[in-house]
């Protein structure tokens, strides 16, 4: 007598793929289109292209060059853009990293770079109070009130003062985020990127001043430069803590049914382990937390504490 396979009574769930099948599809070949252009080798990309632009419209129409890179035109204002993008970015990454429980001293300070930056390429001083504030000569000049003057001593000094107390106080949490990161793609493009535009700040009159190319060519370009790979640098960091969460949400319902005494307990500690994987972050302990392989492990989702 043959025996005929049993037919199930729900065909469509016999259609479907499983859970596993599918998370492993996502993280092999996710994975495989990200080694083939990272941030790092993208921002190069995107970067000697713009150069090469900017030199080719030199050549041709220096007048239009020097449009460009004036004061409060084209080439400033991408920066501002990149730069607002970026502490965006870091601002969402940082509010994802006090929901997983992690601290967010990095991304904080990653804002307040980026909101440093936008501000002091604006002039945002100058368009609100038609004057240079953040200046010894506004703070000297008896033109302007006392009353006046103490506010903007306040503001100019003030914050940024408490800013870098805050960050003496979680001196520990940054230093071990920042070496993390350091270790990362996204952190070496973002890092390389904040030397860049500190060291054209530090040498910004020498190149105002090349003799070949029009004013203020070098110091815009190499500024914009830099924001193209800070931004790619946190651009691949949020892609990384989208594909975990993908992973996650796809892992957990087949984990779940497979173990019913762990329905209802949410995602929480998938989300947790999942941010602390990629935003490099250690608790308080010490203690590095790694996720768990979501395709190869039967208990994938579950963080494991691995001593340092």
């Amino acid at each position: 007598m043959v025996s005929r396979p049993s037919r199930s009574r729900f065909p469509e769930a016999a259609a479907r793929p499983p859970a596993r099948a599918i998370t492993s599809r996502v993280s092999t070949s996710w994975p495989l289109l990200r080694r083939r252009l990272g941030c790092r080798a993208a921002a190069a990309i995107l970067s000697v292209a713009a150069i090469v632009a900017l030199l080719t419209i030199t050549a041709e129409s220096p007048a239009l060059a020097d449009r460009l890179v004036s004061e409060s035109n084209v080439i400033e204002w991408l920066q501002v853009v990149l730069a607002a993008g970026a502490g965006l970015l870091a601002f969402r990454q940082a509010r994802a990293a006090r929901r997983a429980g992690q601290p967010a001293v990095l991304d904080v300070a990653i804002v307040a770079a980026m909101v440093v930056i936008c501000i002091g390429e604006v002039d945002l001083d100058r368009i609100l109070f038609g004057t240079k504030v953040i200046s010894t000569r506004f703070f000297v000049n008896p033109n302007h009130s006392v009353l006046v003057r103490a506010l903007a001593v306040i503001l100019v000094v003030g914050a940024p003062v408490a800013f870098g107390v805050w960050l003496l106080v979680h001196i520990r949490d940054l230093w071990s985020a920042g070496m993390d990161a350091l270790r990362q793609p996204w952190g070496q493009s973002a890092a390389l990127g904040m030397v860049l535009f500190m060291a054209v700040e530090a040498f910004e009159r020498p190149l105002n001043h090349l003799g070949s190319l029009p004013p203020y060519f070098a110091e815009e370009v190499l500024e914009l430069v830099s924001m193209v790979f800070v931004s790619a640098g946190l651009v691949a960091r949020s892609r990384e803590l989208k594909l975990l969460s993908v992973r996650s949400s796809m892992s957990w319902p087949a984990h779940s049914a497979a173990c019913p005494e762990r329905r209802g307990r949410g995602n929480s500690e998938i989300d947790k382990a999942a941010a602390a994987t990629v935003l490099g972050t250690t608790s308080a302990h010490g203690d590095k937390i790694a996720l768990v392989s979501f395709a190869s492990s039967p208990e994938a989702g579950v963080a494991q504490r691995q001593s340092n």
